[in-house]
């Protein structure tokens, strides 16, 4: 046995004396929590938080091997990646733009600038607009939050959601939204958000509420609860801007639909199913046109993780193109309760282009290793991908060019290892 097996063992050990038996649940999934609220591939960082780890690469494996996985990241990104060096695969020089970034810190939107990492500006729930959102309270004691931001023009106006959860009445009951409210703001060449105003289309919502809009500024697109007579769904809508006219198509029960996201001329609409339990994510696309009926039947599902991935695995992001043609989509694949260490150590992400025309998939980039959220810009053009750092737990992040692959960093000593939403 070598110094480093002996280390990671007794690091594991530790790691496994330090939870009670008591804590360690049966090994399966845990039940899946409401909606999130999103905007382009991203979600509410409470729950985007339950998704990944109830379904990301260390699903339902318990507190002291999810413990263990997280440690092997640690030790896989301290020998893979040599000390004070790049990510890897990032090549220098430093990524050129975007200037600043909207980070989701859970309980706040900080603004920051890219070049130095300072803080512009932070917004929390009383950033708001308090009367407008405090109209629809009807439980003062549920808590609000700050939800998700979106980029709806290429870097001047943002979209940003607040929500209410009601946590349940313990801890191991599931908590769920109950309402969303939907502002609009610009950002300053500072960086300072002004203008903050709510989004009169849609100021608010029952429910969780997950939204994307058109570049041309005429269509929005949002998943939220139906109204009557299909109350109780979800349903993903689709607005005509200029004259309010709204399409709905209600979800089937067993689908989960997240990361909206549309074409610039708003003519199409994708979405990522998330199934219950064991089954596979997917990729569908709606024509924005489509006759009413239900989104199983209107929709065309145009790639599932089980095409590329043998056994279980997830898409971490995905979007459509403005042109409509191509989807962009992430594969990483799914630990269990039987994935060795070795096994774990080995998985990859995979960042794939579909040609919705042909059918056709084609990787773009394979990174030798887990990574962090990914997200990409309004062009979908480039993505920020957060890697593991040089060495060191935390995670940095690099600018991957989605046409050829090129991988180059961006100055984020300020990033942790918890991986944070980032809206550019």
């Amino acid at each position: 046995m070598t110094a480093m097996e002996d280390t990671i063992r007794a690091a594991l050990r530790a790691k496994a004396e330090q939870v009670p038996a008591s804590a360690v649940p049966p090994l399966e999934p845990p039940a899946r929590r409401g909606h999130a609220i999103a905007g382009r591939g991203g979600r509410s960082r409470s729950e985007r938080e339950d998704r990944l780890l109830a379904r990301g690469p260390w699903r339902a494996i318990g507190p002291v091997t999810a413990a263990a996985a997280v440690l092997a990241i640690a030790v896989a990104a301290a020998i893979i990646v040599p000390r004070d060096q790049l990510p890897i695969g990032v090549t220098g020089p430093v990524a050129a733009g975007p200037r600043f970034l909207i980070v989701d810190n859970d309980d706040s939107f900080v603004v920051r600038d890219v070049r130095t990492g300072a803080v512009t500006a932070r917004l929390t729930v009383g950033s708001f607009p308090a009367a407008h959102h405090n109209k629809a309270l009807r439980n003062g004691r549920r808590p609000q939050f700050v939800g998700s931001v979106t980029d709806i023009d290429g870097g001047h106006t943002y979209a940003a959601t607040i929500y209410q959860q009601d946590p349940g009445k313990d801890n191991q009951s599931p908590v769920r939204t109950v309402r969303a409210w939907l502002y609009e703001f610009r950002l300053s060449s500072r960086g300072k958000p002004y203008a903050l105003t709510p989004f009169s289309p849609l100021p608010t919502v029952p429910g969780g509420l997950s939204v994307a809009y058109s570049a041309d500024g005429r269509a929005f697109a949002y998943i939220a609860s139906c109204p009557a007579p299909a109350r109780g769904q979800d349903c993903l809508s689709v607005m005509n801007l200029a004259t309010g006219q709204t399409r709905r198509w209600p979800a089937p029960p067993s689908w989960d639909v997240e990361s909206l996201t549309l074409s610039a001329d708003g003519s199409r609409v994708e979405f990522d199913i998330a199934p219950p339990r064991q089954n596979p994510d997917a990729i569908a696309v709606l024509p924005a046109n489509a006759a009413p009926g239900s989104l199983a039947s209107r929709s065309r599902v145009v790639a599932r993780v089980s095409q590329f991935i043998k056994g279980l695995g997830f898409i971490r992001f995905d979007a459509i193109t403005p042109d409509g043609r191509s989807v962009y989509f992430s594969l990483t694949p799914e630990a269990t309760a039987a994935t060795s260490m070795r096994a774990f150590l080995a998985f990859k992400t995979r960042i794939m282009a579909l040609d919705l025309a042909t059918g056709q998939a084609r990787p773009v980039f394979t990174y030798p290793a887990v990574t962090g959220v990914i997200s990409p810009d309004p062009q979908v053009s480039s993505a920020l991908v957060q890697v593991p750092s040089s060495g060191r737990p935390d995670l940095k992040l690099a600018k991957l060019n989605l046409e050829n692959g090129q991988l180059t960093p961006v100055p984020s000593t300020w990033l942790g290892g918890n991986g944070d939403d980032i809206t550019w």
